[in-house]
């Protein structure tokens, strides 16, 4: 859930937040939803919590967000996460 929004643009925007289910990782892909419906898309370029960078944030904990690929983000936006995985079939 988006707390704070302290940068906003299309190439990197700074937000603070509060993780509500499940961690999330440094490197996960996000959806940008505003009252459950899905606005953009992007990408979590960097995680952090008390200032110092974080692989990943647990459930509850608050920290702060570098992110690129979207931007218009208001307070109460929620993070949809997700990790993409390349699978091999045989």
């Amino acid at each position: 859930e988006v707390l704070k929004v302290f940068k906003d643009s299309r190439a990197e925007s700074i937000i603070g937040g509060r993780v509500k289910r499940a961690p999330i990782t440094s490197s996960a892909k996000f959806r940008l939803l505003r009252n459950g419906d899905p606005i953009d898309e992007g990408k979590i370029l960097e995680l952090q919590q008390n200032k110092q960078t974080m692989p990943e944030l647990k459930e509850g904990i608050e920290g702060g967000m570098k992110v690129s690929g979207a931007r218009g983000f208001r307070e109460g936006d929620i993070l949809s996460c997700y990790k993409e995985e390349e699978r091999v079939v045989s």
